[in-house]
Parts: structure tokens; sequence; C-alpha cells
């Protein structure tokens, strides 16, 4: 009803798919997201930044810097909640294959999600995915090029509308915004009290300050993890939720968990920032929920894109809905 109204419609975002083809072999590992998420920062840091500051921090541009807003994303006074950082307002989805060597003329592609403030900046996404194949990746450091960019409707789809190709390397202004809360009309026809959600990568959601496993994974962890996400997103969009979660926090206790074939993966990245190898665990597989789901489900569909949970800027915490019984 009217209580979509409040900061929600203002919601939005856009997607976009990056297609790359090696010039030479270039080996993955096959979970692809580590790979493109250190490359990616440093290339945009050095594409960006025109100030020597090593901290984006004590930079005067802090605050007017795409990098810095894109990567760092500092909070001014306008944030209400209470939080040391807020979420980055882009997601790359990483190749889902398990493939880990591509020779030349096999493609491979990445999605890229941009949120709110976020969208304006596309042009400069193209242009460090451009310059990423020259600083090659993976284990042999193979280098390949952008070949073309679309803009999809949703992550899932397989095609979009071409918006910028390496021939005439001009890149289209006209994008397909999406608002996923200004129309509630395409779920209503789901009456389902089945739900199937597929995390497909490894998700880790905080809860009682720890991560949360397998087995501890309900539906109120979900939805409240969800709704504060979205909250917080809402702040790249240049508006405030004034939503009160908290009758539907109480609506998500009594969705009940009827399956669950959720695992534990475990990954690791190697961090050059840290000089480190970091550990990231998480859980994926499907899970089936039964109950009221509809006041839930705009939200839910909203995480699809967004996806849930930490480091989602390089891919982690993606699921899909899979409607049980037939209907869509």
């Amino acid at each position: 009803g009217d209580r979509m109204d409040t900061g929600l419609k203002d919601f939005s975002l856009a997607i976009f798919r990056f297609s790359f083809n090696p010039s030479e072999e270039i080996w993955l590992p096959p979970y692809k997201g580590s790979a493109f998420r250190g490359v990616f920062g440093s290339v945009f840091k050095r594409v960006v930044c025109i100030s020597s500051e090593k901290v984006c921090k004590s930079c005067l541009l802090n605050f007017r810097c795409v990098y810095s807003y894109t990567f760092e994303t500092p909070i001014d006074g306008k944030v209400k909640f209470n939080t040391t950082h807020l979420p980055h307002p882009y997601v790359i989805e990483p190749p889902l294959e398990e493939k880990t060597l591509y020779l030349p003329g096999e493609y491979f592609s990445l999605n890229l999600i941009l949120i709110g403030n976020a969208i304006e900046y596309l042009p400069y996404f193209v242009f460090v995915m451009e310059r990423l194949g020259e600083n090659r990746i993976g284990k042999r450091r193979g280098r390949f090029f952008l070949e073309r960019v679309e803009n999809l409707p949703h992550p899932s789809d397989e095609k979009g509308r071409i918006i910028y190709e390496l021939k005439s390397k001009r890149l289209l202004a006209d994008i397909e915004i999406k608002k996923p809360f200004e129309t509630g009309g395409e779920l209503q026809e789901n009456n389902s009290n089945t739900l199937t959600l597929h995390f497909l990568t490894p998700t880790r959601i905080t809860y009682r300050n720890r991560l949360c496993g397998p087995l501890e994974f309900n539906f109120s962890v979900f939805i409240k993890n969800i709704l504060r996400r979205i909250a917080l997103l809402t702040y790249h969009c240049g508006t405030e939720l004034q939503i009160d979660y908290k009758d539907l926090l109480i609506q998500a206790e009594n969705i009940q968990m009827q399956e669950s074939s959720l695992y534990w993966y475990d990954w690791q990245r190697y961090s050059t920032r840290q000089n480190t190898r970091m550990k990231l665990g998480g859980f994926k597989g499907k899970v089936v929920f039964k109950g009221n789901i509809l006041p839930f489900l705009p939200f839910i569909k909203c995480g699809e894109y967004i996806h849930i949970g930490k480091d989602t800027s390089f891919g982690l915490g993606k699921y899909i809905i899979e409607f049980v019984e037939g209907k869509q």
C-alpha cells in the first residue's frame, strides 16, 4: 500500500554486462570475484585519483571524488544510521562458471549493478574496465580487452541493449533505470505460500556479531539483513527510508523453513593491500520457506539485484528466487 512511498520509490539501479575477449590465455580461479576485485580497485584509483594522498580520508576531495565515493563511501553528517561505513553503490557479479582457462575468442563477461548516484558514473566504470585488460589478470597475468557493454533488464538476462562497442568507442547515453519498488503489480500474481531461494555465491551474513552458518540461517535473519541493506543503500539514491520495519520483522518470525540444502563454502583471496591471504567463507545452496511470503516479496526481489551480506561488491551473497508450484 502507501508504505512504499517512504523513500523506497526513489530506489534506483541499472544493470550492465561487460564482455571481454582474451588476447592471450587467461587462467582464472573457479570463483572469479577475487581476481577482479583487487585489480579493479587499484586501476580505478590510478585512473581517477588526482591527489598524491595515500589515504582518501585526508584528501581535500574526499567527498567529491568518484573513487572515494565508490570504494570508500565516506559518511557525511546526513546519515542517521548507527554504522561506521555505508555499503558501496555497486555490485560486481563475476562469471559464475567454474571454467579456469580462457583462450582468445573465448569470451567471459561480468555484470555491474550500479545503485542510485553511481549510475551517473557509468563512463568511469567503462573507462576502468577498458584499462583492466592492460593490467592483466589471473595466474599467468593474461591480457584481455573490453569488447562491448550491454544494458540489461535483469542480471539473469542473457542479452541486453548494446550501449558500447570497442569498434565505435561511443557510449550511448540512454540507460534503462530500474526502480524495483515502483511497481507492485507483477508480484501480486504469485499467491504461492512457499518460496525457494538459491544462494549462488558464498553468502556472509552477520548474526549476533559473527558469521551466520547454514544451520543458524532463518527467514528473520534473512529479512533483517536485506531490509538493512536496502535502507543503507537508499542513501545513494538521495533519500532516506522511513519505513517502520518492526511489524515486518514480527511477521517474519512466522515464516518457517521447510527444507534446506545450505552448505558452507570456503575460499581465499590474496589481499595485495594487506599482503595476506584472507579466508572468505559463506554458505551456498537452496532453502525453502513457507508462510505468508507476500509482504516480503518486493524486498526479496530487490535483493536479487543488490545481493545480501558482506563483500557483495565483488559478487558474494548472490541469490535468485525460484517460485514453486509453477506460478511465476
